[in-house]
């Protein structure tokens, strides 16, 4: 709105001229109704009183017929600027004698006088311009005249009457004349209203010209410490001093955040430092794994290969077991080792951006894998053109793992059946991998991405319990999601997101394993229709 836009200052000039002037305008306009009224009925009241006393002085010369009598008062009645018409009437309703005057061009006066007969009354009247009988009321208004009419009586008997016209011309010039004095009046009025006004905005305006100056320097310095300047002790006084209590209490709480900054960023980086030392000390420790431990291990299993190999006609078939089962522990526990130390490289290792081709990943994993499985029956579905802005090597060892999953819970299946794709849901791209495997009770899920967390034995199917953990730290380390949907005997299907949401920004924050709560089942179960993809790989081979 145009108002909204209005400084407070000439809204402030505005509202009290426009009330002032309107009231002005109206007690004019009353006045002048007033004026007129009370001028026209004054007027009245004066004619009338005068027409009674002619109506008496003209008794006499009526009675004695006395015509020059009558036409010296006709005409000296006419002599009144006011007066414009005089006739005076017998009881018959004859004129008798009339007098009247009009304005010429040069605003001179020209009065004429008639004397009238009985026999000439007609011509009479039509030059005389008096009006064939008199009014029947005492007096009457018209556009231009007050016509005043009043019976001359002797001892109750009316015997003539008196006529007169006054011109309104007058009352038009004294109401001029007002209109201009209250003209004269409302102009010295709006002078006064003019100096109200800006005295107004002296003690109203300025003090919030002086709160808006200041809101404005704190707002762009940022300086709470300035203050208004209180002038009164009015609303404004009251309002300037709760502006100044609140940029006090800002002040207090900066002051207060800002060393409470100060001592949050001590103990970050008294925590930085730390989490520095330990994580020095988790690198010194996989270190100690990679070579301590495992040459250890090494040693172990080659004696055991070893005194099998030499000992081999010697030892009992007891010893022997014993022997083979010290092998396949050390190869176990060396297996773990690595995948610790793969899962600890993964979660420190630095992402690097770039353009990734999933399809082609996806597609030499399957090769691998199938080189590997060659005497079972496996379908495979990969989606063309996949692909993503990711971390290849990262992102090579998540769908490793995936599709290795893929591949060991299936293995028990005459068919297998094992998808890699991607569906859109809600603008986000969702890639999946389906098997037709074992699958799990979707009652455990939680643990799935926990590290050495197991929904099957070791007698079932081999693993270490740290592949699916692997993979969650890789996927947040791109700020995605993880999460599968599943039923006993019936497959699973593991979906992921890249760069989703922003869950770590630094390698320490994506070094622990994700709450359950990071896995929300928020996206729908793929259908059937979204799972059927033109294939660019597929192998099978006879079962055997």
């Amino acid at each position: 709105m145009i108002a909204s836009r209005i400084s407070i200052r000439r809204k402030l000039i505005l509202l009290i001229s426009g009330a002032a002037l309107l009231a002005l305008a109206f007690m004019s306009l009353c006045l002048t109704l007033y004026e007129s009224i009370a001028y026209r009925e004054r007027l009245k009241n004066e004619w009338t009183q005068a027409s009674e006393l002619i109506a008496e002085q003209a008794l006499s010369p009526l009675l004695r017929a006395d015509q020059t009598e009558l036409d010296k008062t006709a005409s000296d009645l006419a002599h009144f600027s006011v007066v414009t018409l005089v006739c005076f009437y017998n009881s018959e309703f004859t004129i008798l004698a009339s007098s009247s005057h009009y304005t010429n061009h040069t605003h001179s006066k020209t009065y004429v006088s008639h004397t009238h007969n009985n026999n000439a009354a007609p011509q009479a009247s039509q030059a005389s311009n008096c009006p064939e009988r008199p009014l029947t009321v005492s007096h009457r208004f018209t556009d231009k005249h007050l016509q005043i009419a009043h019976p001359i009586k002797s001892q109750d008997n009316t015997i003539g009457y008196l006529y007169i016209e006054i011109t309104l011309q007058e009352i038009r010039k004294h109401i001029d004349n007002f209109l201009l004095f209250t003209l004269f009046v409302g102009c010295l009025i709006a002078g006064l209203i003019i100096l109200l006004s800006a005295f107004m905005h002296r003690i109203i305006s300025v003090p919030l010209y002086h709160l808006k100056f200041i809101a404005q320097k704190v707002a762009e310095k940022q300086d709470y410490s300035l203050k208004a300047s209180k002038e009164s002790e009015d609303e404004i006084g009251e309002l300037v001093d709760a502006f100044n209590t609140m940029l006090t209490t800002i002040e207090n709480q900066n002051r207060i955040i800002t060393d409470q900054k100060a001592q949050l960023e001590h103990t970050i980086d008294k925590m930085s430092l730390e989490l520095k030392n330990a994580n020095e000390e988790v690198e010194a420790f996989g270190y100690s794994v990679s070579h301590d431990l495992r040459e250890p291990l090494r040693t172990i299993i080659g004696f055991a290969q070893a005194m099998e190999e030499d000992y081999q006609h010697t030892l009992d078939n007891t010893a022997k077991s014993y022997l083979e089962q010290i092998q396949q522990a050390g190869n176990k526990m060396s297996g773990q080792i690595r995948t610790l130390l793969n899962l600890s490289r993964v979660s420190r290792q630095p992402i690097n951006k770039e353009q990734v081709d999933l399809s082609r990943i996806a597609q030499r994993i399957t090769n691998n894998l199938l080189e590997q499985h060659g005497n079972r029956s496996i379908k495979i579905r990969i989606m063309p053109d996949l692909t993503s802005i990711a971390d290849e090597q990262l992102i090579k060892i998540a769908l490793e793992h995936l599709l290795e999953n893929a591949f060991k819970f299936t293995q028990h299946l005459d068919q297998t059946e094992i998808q890699f794709g991607k569906t859109t849901q809600e603008s986000v791209d969702i890639y999946y991998v389906k098997d037709n495997g074992a699958g799990f009770d979707m009652r455990y899920s939680e643990k799935l991405f926990h590290t050495f967390q197991r929904l099957h034995s070791g007698d079932q199917f081999e693993g270490s319990g740290i592949g699916l953990a692997t993979v969650a730290r890789i996927i947040r380390r791109h700020h995605g999601k993880i999460w599968a949907q599943s039923s006993l005997n019936d497959g699973s299907t593991f979906y992921f997101t890249l760069f989703d949401i922003p869950l770590c920004s630094t390698s320490e924050e994506c070094t622990q394993d994700p709450p359950p709560s990071l896995y929300p089942k928020n996206y729908p179960a793929l259908t059937d229709q979204q799972t059927i993809q033109p294939p660019i790989h597929s192998d099978s081979a006879p079962s055997q």
